[in-house]
């Protein structure tokens, strides 16, 4: 189903991305990130969605670039990191998820956690005494 909205409605789509993304329709939300850059800059919280998309299509490499493009500028930014260590434990690099999770948990605690608890890439990891901890503290 394919959204009839004005191309120059940001907001609409980025509301577009999420909705496809939620979907798990993840081409067509890079395409949908890719209207968005066509008139504005993209921000912080767009370039880490897109990232997280990207991860979900394997396409580990510009995840880690959106992620890194932000971080850059604001490396504080927890949801940046929580991307990262999704395209970590994807790749099966659970040393570096944990220590990236756990930068993003001492940024942002209760939103992290919370996220962590429900989001399905974590669960080869969920098992994993140092994930149980990060969670747990």
């Amino acid at each position: 189903m394919q959204l009839e909205l004005n191309h120059c409605d940001c907001l609409a789509w980025i509301g577009q991305a999420d909705v496809l993304e939620n979907l798990q329709r993840y081409e067509e939300a890079l395409e949908s990130y890719s209207k968005v850059a066509q008139f504005e800059p993209a921000n912080e919280f767009d370039l880490s969605i897109k990232a997280l998309a990207l991860c979900k299509l394997k396409r580990y490499k510009e995840a880690f670039d959106c992620c890194e493009k932000v971080l850059q500028c604001y490396p504080n930014y927890a949801y940046a990191l929580y991307c990262k260590a999704c395209c970590y434990v994807d790749q099966n690099d659970v040393t570096l998820a944990i220590e990236t999770l756990k930068q993003a948990v001492q940024i942002s605690p209760r939103q992290t956690k919370n996220a962590l608890r429900f989001e399905r890439i974590f669960d080869p990891i969920r098992e994993n005494p140092l994930f149980k901890q990060i969670i747990e503290n």
